[in-house]
């Protein structure tokens, strides 16, 4: 990934960035956003469940790819209407979680 300007600290990926990241050329961006289109979870997914993963797999990715540019943490926002209900947003985070661990799993060692 290309170095952000000034130096950066900190990163937050949410649905507003994975718009921007889909308008703005972007090698790095667009191999995300195409990687997450191609994970055979969401491919396997029906319906709206499978919009979804995809969705959540494009700020995983993203998300990846900023940590590399970032000296510290980078923070993924999940949907705000999950707030009121701890099961959901429990089960959301293990849901990414997943994803970040399958991903760094397919990383050359």
């Amino acid at each position: 990934m290309r170095a952000l300007h000034g130096a950066a600290t900190a990163a937050s990926v949410s649905h507003g960035a994975l718009l921007r990241a889909a308008e703005t050329p972007s090698r790095d961006f667009e191999a995300a956003l195409q990687g997450a289109l191609a994970y055979d979870r969401c491919r396997l997914a029906g319906g709206g469940a499978n919009t979804a993963c995809i969705l959540d797999k494009a700020l995983v990715n993203v998300a990846a790819e900023l940590a590399g540019a970032v000296s510290g943490r980078v923070s993924v926002e999940v949907d705000a209407r999950l707030a009121n209900d701890t099961d959901k947003m429990v089960a959301k985070a293990h849901a990414l979680l997943e994803m970040f661990q399958a991903r760094a799993a397919s990383l050359p060692q």
